[in-house]
């Protein structure tokens, strides 16, 4: 798979850059909370690529190898997350 890496971050959702498609991962920010996860990842809700490339296939395997590059970033860069649900 092309290196995956997070492109931007906002309240609601991850966006993630894959070679030159994206994928955006929703979720729940709440860095300025405390005591809350820093992010909450709704993994059940990834779904496809986004456009222009929303016909090109994304099946669970590679979901899940992309979810699995984001946490090793958002690791990284020390930021705290609680992964809900299953990819599916």
């Amino acid at each position: 798979m092309t290196t995956v890496r997070i492109a931007g971050m906002s309240r609601g959702q991850i966006l993630v850059r894959v070679g030159n498609r994206s994928l955006t991962i929703p979720g729940e920010g709440h860095l300025d909370v405390p005591g809350s996860p820093g992010w909450l990842i709704q993994a059940s809700a990834i779904g496809g690529w986004d456009p222009p490339h929303e016909n090109d296939p994304l099946d669970v395997a590679e979901k899940k190898k992309i979810l699995a590059a984001v946490l090793r970033e958002l690791d990284a860069q020390g930021t705290h997350y609680t992964v809900e649900g299953e990819v599916r």
